[in-house]
């Protein structure tokens, strides 16, 4: 980092001298993580249908319901290791480290691994105080063992994905985040509903099964990606600085993930078990619609890292928003798709009653479009060592969703669920993007005026590869 970064915290913004090496290989392979996107995006879309044709409506409600959980455990048990390890890993590298970065690696994988199997563990032995909190979870105790079974695998598979991506692997780090799991969904959701297994103890064992596999293999790949244990067992972060770093992302998780639901809990408590399946089933395929900007905060984590560590603000502010028009084209063509026939695709989707729930689909889609126009803020400030600023944004959009869905669900319905979840990520993107503008001295957002038209040209360009030198022989090894 440059002197005047580490003085006034805005980074130099003077011409770059150095770029990434391999970036044909960089295109490459972030061409392919995007397609495995795409195909896991589908993937989920097919895996929700069965499941609404597999489950009674009342059934996929609670799935629903027992989703959200697993992700918000997933989340708690891994203490944000995967961010740790992206921003660890990323910076090391960018100093050409390799030894250290593979260290830290190991530490944050570790601490994930405890951490998840003591949540793990905990919501077996707490499920009926936490079905209490959020009355639409099914019962028994066969479904929370295969719950927290589905909690475990799935957050470990999650950070080690980061790592794969850390270490350049986007492509296999999307297999495993996205693609495999969900393409291994749909076939084992296709062949129960063949034999007739239809129940959600069995939808939910599926689940936990196949994340299981999935992550078993992850596992197997970075191990042998890794150089011997020995050589690199006694340098690099110690445990307790991955926490340190960790520790304000995890709160900002928890409570992103908490703005993100707070709507569908509320659902649950106000409204029927239809209800929440009709909420849920629409919530489902705008998380598929979001896609875009979900591949494209993947493909820019490790670049913001190292282009921090380096101190090139001028290549950061092109990547941010490169990121952002890439981002934003399909996102507008979705949107408008869903505009007009937001109704008729639930509808042939899921069966004519889920139709009703188009109006939710064009609230979360217009949000999911405005929020992608802000730009990917919140990676920007995490992945630049501004994890705390991300806590605080968190605070005041969890707020938000908690007042707005309290308001607004009892009187609006569904759609007012929908309102309050948009108004909350909005909130929280647009505050992080002011605080990036202002401290780090980096734009995200849509650009404006004369420079729109080079910045829709150049975006998908701009995303893997920000600036080159006039020379090769500037290249970072």
């Amino acid at each position: 980092m440059s002197a005047a970064t580490e003085t006034t915290g805005v980074m130099d913004r003077s011409p770059s001298t150095t770029t990434f090496s391999r970036t044909g290989a960089m295109l490459l392979a972030s061409s392919l993580g995007l397609l495995g996107r795409v195909g896991g995006s589908a993937a989920t879309l097919v895996s929700t249908v069965l499941l609404s044709r597999m489950l009674t409506t009342a059934e996929f409600g609670e799935y629903v319901l027992v989703l959200t959980v697993v992700l918000i455990g997933s989340i708690l048990g891994a203490l944000s290791m995967g961010e740790a390890i992206l921003r660890f890993v990323g910076v090391r590298l960018g100093m050409a480290d390799s030894d250290e970065a593979w260290s830290a690696c190991r530490k944050g994988l570790l601490i994930a691994t405890i951490g998840l199997v003591a949540v793990g563990v905990g919501y077996m032995a707490g499920y009926e105080t936490i079905r209490r909190l959020i009355p639409g979870l099914p019962l028994g105790r066969t479904n929370a063992a295969w719950a927290a079974l589905w909690m475990i695998s799935s957050g470990i598979g999650l950070v080690l994905s980061c790592a794969l991506r850390a270490f350049d692997r986007i492509m296999l780090g999307t297999l495993v985040e996205i693609t495999l799991y969900r393409v291994g969904l749909v076939v084992i959701l296709a062949a129960m509903w063949a034999v007739g297994a239809t129940s959600l103890t069995s939808a939910i064992a599926a689940s936990a099964l196949v994340a299981s596999i999935v992550t078993l293999g992850a596992a197997v790949a970075l191990v042998r990606m890794a150089p011997p244990r020995g050589r690199i067992a006694h340098i690099g972060p110690n445990s307790w600085e991955l926490v340190h770093f960790a520790l304000p992302l995890l709160g900002s998780g928890l409570l992103f993930r908490f703005m993100s639901d707070a709507s569908l809990w509320m659902i649950s408590v106000y409204c029927s078990a239809d209800e929440i399946a009709l909420y849920g089933a629409a919530y489902r395929l705008w998380v598929v619609f979001s896609i875009p900007q979900v591949a494209v905060n993947a493909a820019i984590q490790g670049p913001i890292a190292r282009l921090q560590a380096q101190g090139d603000g001028q290549m950061l502010e092109r990547l941010m928003r490169g990121a952002t028009m890439t981002a934003l084209w399909p996102t507008f063509g979705i949107t408008v798709v869903v505009l007009g026939a937001g109704s008729s695709i639930l509808g042939f989707l899921y069966g004519p009653y889920y139709a009703e729930g188009g109006t939710v689909l064009v609230i979360l889609c217009i949000a999911q479009l405005m929020c992608t126009a802000v730009g990917s803020s919140e990676q920007l400030a995490a992945m630049s060592g501004r994890q705390f600023a991300v806590l605080m944004a968190s605070v005041p959009a969890t707020i938000v969703s908690l007042v707005l869905s309290v308001a607004l669900i009892p009187r609006f319905g569904l759609s007012g669920g929908a309102v309050a979840a948009g108004c909350s990520s909005l909130l929280f993107k647009m505050i992080l993007a002011a605080y990036c503008a202002s401290r780090l001295g980096v734009r995200t957002w849509l650009p404006l005026g004369r420079d729109t038209i080079d910045s829709f040209t150049s975006a998908p360009l701009a995303l893997v590869q920000p600036d080159l030198p006039q020379s090769c022989s500037d290249e970072v090894p």
